[in-house]
């Protein structure tokens, strides 16, 4: 009798939250009725992503591809870049050369030093600013990345390139963030993150796809048509986050999430980082190292980083520290409305920081 009650207990509660909640997605849909949930999609005009030696993700080398991101039906940015004959983001080849005198810089990063949603790499373009002959600059930026994968990558490229100075530009995101390794089936790249199961997947299209077909497979995608498991793994987290993106209840959590985030101290663990960051100095141990610390959109529109004390934990370690959101200027304008990265002009803010931090140039 006593369980039976208990029962009829769970019960009642499941159903009055059941209806609490749908109560509060009707009053939010009353006050808010043009509000649109965020469905995402992510195209690409060639497998693009390789997992190289030491766990490395890089680029298929000498590649020309195209990169689209939809966003609630809407092309938000369409870039095209190429790859060199290692796999990395630049117009020019990287060979080891050992001239001396000469300073070789590894930018090493995610998307923010890959730089290609402004519509030009930015690393490339500094390269050109500062011309000077006794300075090469390679970028080693490479989407959705981490100081886990910044290690990896190093170590793989130690014998193909020369490293006098390493500059780690990173967002507060990398700290804590996982690796991850591409896995393609047929017409798709799914995005499996260390330790987790697939969390994100994109689709192959041709390169010369018109706006129209753009749209049309970004709602198949949306819709999870056609989305075969990958290894008999279903994508589970991926529909349960399409459904959860509807939710407008979700949504304005998730926003009020984030805003407690950006103005909590120490929100993030940095321990990973910090052993990644020992592991690449005793790997590089005559290398000069920075850490440019770059703002987020949100962090930008708070005024402040998610984290605190960085420098406390960085700079005892021989490595510089440069809180790019405190030395630069910064605008919200900087980013895509929708999406977290930096449009053209925030980009050529990115480098225009970077070289006067480095170089004593604008």
């Amino acid at each position: 009798m006593k369980l039976k009650n208990i029962f009829s207990n769970i019960t009642i509660s499941f159903i009055s939250l059941s209806i609490s909640i749908a109560l509060c997605e009707l009053i939010l849909s009353y006050l808010n009725p043009n509000h649109e949930s965020i469905e995402r999609s992510l195209l690409f005009s060639s497998p693009t992503f390789k997992l190289y030696s030491s766990g490395s993700v890089r680029y298929y080398p000498h590649q020309h591809i195209r990169e689209i991101a939809v966003y609630d039906n809407k092309i938000v940015y369409d870039v095209k870049f190429k790859t060199n004959n290692l796999g990395l983001i630049d117009t020019k080849d990287y060979n080891k050369e050992s001239i001396k005198g000469k300073s070789y810089y590894a930018f090493v990063g995610d998307s923010f030093t890959a730089g290609i949603h402004g519509g030009e790499p930015w690393v490339p373009k500094l390269r050109e600013r500062i011309n000077n002959q006794g300075i090469e600059l390679y970028n080693l930026g490479v989407e959705g990345t981490s100081f886990e994968h910044f290690y990896r990558l190093l170590i793989d490229l130690k014998r193909h390139i020369d490293i006098t100075s390493i500059v780690i530009v990173a967002i507060s995101d990398d700290f804590n963030r996982p690796c991850w390794y591409p896995v393609i089936d047929k017409e798709e790249i799914f995005f499996y993150f260390c330790g987790y199961i697939d969390l994100a997947v994109g689709r192959i299209v041709p390169i010369d796809i018109s706006n129209d077909e753009i749209l049309r497979i970004s709602k198949e995608i949306v819709n999870n048509k056609n989305q075969p498991p990958v290894n008999g793994q279903a994508n589970v987290s991926s529909r349960l986050f399409r459904l959860l993106g509807k939710s407008q209840l979700f949504q304005y959590g998730k926003k009020a999430l984030g805003t407690f985030s950006a103005n909590s101290d120490n929100s993030i663990n940095i321990d990973n980082a910090l052993t990644n960051l020992k592991a690449i100095k005793a790997e590089f141990p005559s290398a000069e190292m920075h850490l440019i610390h770059l703002p987020a959109k949100n962090e930008v529109e708070n005024k402040r980083y998610m984290t605190s004390n960085i420098a406390a934990e960085i700079e005892p370690l021989g490595i510089r520290y440069y809180p790019a959101l405190e030395k630069c200027t910064w605008e919200s304008t900087m980013f895509y409305d929708q999406d977290g990265h930096p449009n053209a002009t925030g980009y050529e803010n990115v480098s225009k920081c970077v070289s006067q931090y480095l170089f004593g140039t604008h």
